[in-house]
């Protein structure tokens, strides 16, 4: 199955979590109005996580 990585931008976050209710792994949490990423990964065209 291939999901949609969220992206997001912390210059452009104003704190409404749609980020975090979009993220189906549980991956983004809100905190003092800011989103809080869990772990940056960078992910290739083909869905892999590149270390």
């Amino acid at each position: 199955m291939i999901r949609k990585i969220i992206q997001t931008d912390e210059e452009k976050c104003n704190g409404c979590g749609l980020c975090a209710d979009a993220c189906h792994e549980g991956a983004i949490e809100m905190a003092s109005g800011k989103f809080i990423p869990w772990q940056v990964v960078t992910i290739s065209r083909d869905g892999r996580v590149i270390d």
